[in-house]
C-alpha cells in the first residue's frame, strides 16, 4: 500500500501539469507581475499571427467583422508567393536587405565592441559615463529628424559637406542625392551612428562583469592593454557576442524601414540602392487592393520563415562548435 502511495506521489512530481500548477502556488505573487506582459505579448503577437491566412488567399471585403471576413475568403494556396517571387523589385529588394544587413552586422559588432572596450578602459569613470550617454544620443532620435540632419550635411546647394569642405578645397559640389553610388556607404555611416554606441551596453556590461584579478595577473606577468584585450577581455566576452550574432542574424531580412524610406528622402533615383523588403511592403500596402494585401502579407511570412531558419541553423553550428556558446 504504501509503495502504491509512494508510486503516485512520484508520478504526480514527473507530471509538467502538476508541477506547473504548484509552480504557480508557490510563487502566485511572481507570477501575477508577469500577467500583464504575458496579455500584452498575447496580444500584439499572437493574435496577429492569424493574419498569416492571407498569404494564401484573395482578399475581398465580404464581412465587416476581420475574424469571419478572414475564414470567409477564397484560398489560392501559393499563388501570392509565386507573384511576388517573380517580381524584379522584389528580387532588387530582397539582395539590397541581405547586403545591408550583412555589412550593418560586422561593422556593427565591431564598433559596439570597439566602443565598449574604449569606455571601459578610460580611467575618469564619470567621463565615461558622460561620453558614452552623448553617444548613445542619436539612437533616440527620430529618422525622420536624422534624414534632416543627413540632408543638412549632404544637400547641394546648403550642405555643410559641398560648401564647408569640398568648396574651400577647389573642389565641385556632389550632388548627393542624384548618385547612386555613395548611398552605401552613406547609410553604412548613418546606420554606425545612430545604433553603434547603442549596441555597446550590453557589450559593457559584459566587460564590467569580468573579474579584475585577471587583469592584474596579467599585468604582473607584463601583458600589455592589447594582449589584456585579445587574451582575456575577448575570449571572456565571446559567450555574449556570438549570442548577439546570432539573435541579429535572424533580422537579415528586417532592415530598419525608417533609416531607408526616410534618409534617402524617396528620391526615386537611388531606389534601386536603397530599396528593401519592408519597404517593398509598404509600397504594396500604399496600393491597398486585395491582390497586394495577399502578395504583402505573403512577402512579411517569408522574411518571417527565413530568419527563423538562419537562427536555427545559426544556432545549430555555434552548437558544433561549441556548446556552451549556443543559444540554445
Amino acid at each position: 500500500m504504501a509503495a502504491i502511495e509512494y508510486k503516485s506521489r512520484k508520478g504526480k512530481r514527473s507530471n509538467p501539469i502538476y508541477n506547473f500548477l504548484r509552480e504557480i502556488k508557490m510563487n502566485g505573487s511572481l507570477f501575477f507581475l508577469l500577467l500583464p506582459g504575458f496579455v500584452l505579448v498575447f496580444l500584439l503577437n499572437y493574435m496577429p499571427m492569424a493574419g498569416i491566412l492571407l498569404a494564401f488567399k484573395k482578399y475581398q471585403f465580404i464581412d465587416k467583422n476581420f475574424f469571419i471576413n478572414l475564414f470567409k475568403l477564397e484560398w489560392v494556396g501559393l499563388d501570392n508567393f509565386w507573384i511576388f517571387f517573380n517580381d524584379p523589385y522584389f528580387a532588387s529588394a530582397l539582395k539590397n536587405t541581405i547586403l545591408y544587413n550583412i555589412v550593418f552586422l560586422i561593422t556593427g559588432t565591431i564598433m559596439s565592441l570597439i566602443i565598449a572596450i574604449v569606455i571601459d578602459e578610460m580611467t575618469n569613470k564619470s567621463m565615461a559615463k558622460l561620453y558614452h550617454s552623448c553617444m548613445i544620443l542619436p539612437y533616440f532620435l527620430s529618422w525622420v529628424v536624422f534624414s534632416y540632419v543627413v540632408f543638412a550635411f549632404l544637400g547641394q546647394e546648403y550642405g555643410y559637406i559641398n560648401n564647408s569642405i569640398l568648396a574651400p578645397l577647389g573642389l565641385k559640389g556632389i550632388a548627393w542625392y542624384e548618385e547612386p553610388k555613395y548611398w552605401p556607404v552613406i547609410l553604412l555611416i548613418v546606420n554606425t551612428i545612430r545604433n553603434a554606441a547603442y549596441g555597446s551596453i550590453l557589450y559593457l556590461s559584459a566587460i564590467v562583469g569580468i573579474d579584475p584579478e585577471y587583469y592584474e595577473l596579467a599585468r604582473i606577468y607584463g601583458a600589455n592593454k592589447w594582449q589584456q584585450i585579445t587574451r582575456i577581455t575577448l575570449p571572456l566576452i565571446s559567450n555574449v557576442v556570438i549570442i548577439l550574432v546570432i539573435l541579429n542574424v535572424g533580422n537579415i531580412l528586417s532592415a530598419d524601414f525608417g533609416m531607408f524610406y526616410n534618409v534617402p528622402l524617396h528620391v526615386s533615383v537611388l531606389r534601386h540602392k536603397t530599396y528593401i523588403i519592408d519597404v517593398y511592403i509598404y509600397d504594396l500596402l500604399k496600393l491597398s487592393t486585395g491582390n497586394m494585401i495577399g502578395k504583402s502579407t505573403a512577402a512579411g511570412l517569408f522574411k518571417s520563415v527565413f530568419g527563423m531558419i538562419i537562427v536555427l541553423l545559426s544556432n545549430l553550428i555555434v552548437r558544433r562548435v561549441d556548446k556552451e556558446k549556443a543559444l540554445f
